[in-house]
C-alpha cells in the first residue's frame, strides 16, 4: 500500500510512469527481509533495480552537488531513530579515469555499524522508570499494574526527552496520573545518565564490526548520542 502511493507520488511530480526504482534498506537487514521488500516493491507494479544501505544513498546523494579534492574526505551518515541505532562511514576523493582522464568522485564506504535495539524508545523507557520509580517513592504504590497510567507516563516520558535535547533540566508533571494522584518529578541528570550508560556501552561496541582505525575513532564519537541529547545545544 505504502510503495503503492508512493509510485503515483512519483508519477505525478515527474508526469510520466515510474515503474524502475532503487530501494534503500537499513544495513541490518537479513537476506529473508530483503527479499521481503522486493517482493512488496513487484506487488506494488514496479521493478526492483538494486537495494543498497541507506547509509550509502545518503552518501551518493551527499556528492552528487559537491565537488572533492585529491585527498580522502571522511564522514560519518549517523542514523538514530526510534528502535535503532547506526552509522556509516564514507570516504569521499576525486580521482581521474586511466584511461580517458576524466575526473570523477570515488565514494567508499569503509565501515558501517548498528544496533537493532537502542534508540530514541530505549531512552523513552528509561526515563519512565524514573517517573515510575518517583511516583512510588511519594505515594507507596505501584503503578505499574495500571495501563492507563503506565500509557500517561509513556507520553510525559516523551515530552521530557524532548526537553532534555535542548535544556539540562525538565520538569514532569502528569495530573491525574492514577484516580485521585498527580505526580510531579524532576528526573535527576546523575541517575538518568547511570541508566544510560548501558546503551552508550552497547553503542561503543559497534567498533568491534571494523577494524579501520578511523571508523573506530568515528563509531566512539557517535556513541556520544545518548549523552548528548542530555546536553544544551
Amino acid at each position: 500500500m505504502q510503495l503503492s502511493y508512493v509510485k503515483r507520488l512519483a508519477e505525478d511530480t515527474a508526469g510520466e510512469p515510474v515503474q524502475d526504482v532503487i530501494i534503500t534498506v537499513p544495513p541490518y537487514y537479513t537476506q529473508f527481509e530483503r527479499d521481503a521488500v522486493a517482493d512488496a516493491v513487484e506487488i506494488s507494479g514496479l521493478r526492483t533495480l538494486a537495494l543498497i544501505n541507506d547509509g550509502t544513498a545518503v552518501a551518493i546523494n551527499y556528492a552528487m552537488t559537491r565537488t572533492f579534492s585529491p585527498t580522502p574526505e571522511y564522514h560519518v551518515i549517523y542514523d538514530a531513530g526510534a528502535s535503532s541505532t547506526r552509522a556509516t562511514l564514507v570516504s569521499f576523493a576525486s580521482v581521474e579515469d586511466p584511461k580517458t582522464k576524466t575526473p570523477y568522485t570515488q565514494i567508499s564506504v569503509l565501515g558501517v555499524g548498528f544496533d537493532r535495539s537502542t534508540g530514541g524508545t530505549e531512552l523513552d523507557r528509561r526515563l519512565r522508570e524514573i517517573l515510575i520509580d518517583a511516583f512510588i517513592n511519594k505515594h507507596k504504590r505501584d503503578i505499574r499494574k495500571e495501563h492507563r497510567g503506565m500509557a500517561k507516563l509513556w507520553k510525559e516520558a516523551g515530552r521530557i526527552k524532548a526537553i532534555l535535547s535542548a535544556n539540562t533540566d525538565a520538569t514532569a508533571t502528569v495530573p491525574c496520573l492514577l484516580s485521585v494522584y498527580d505526580t510531579m518529578t524532576r528526573p535527576c541528570d546523575g541517575r538518568l545518565r547511570a541508566l544510560l550508560s548501558t546503551s552508550t556501552s552497547r553503542l561503543r561496541l559497534l567498533v568491534l564490526s571494523s577494524r579501520n582505525p578511523v571508523w573506530t575513532c568515528a563509531v566512539v564519537l557517535c556513541s556520544q548520542y545518548m549523552m548528548l541529547l542530555l546536553s544544551p545545544v
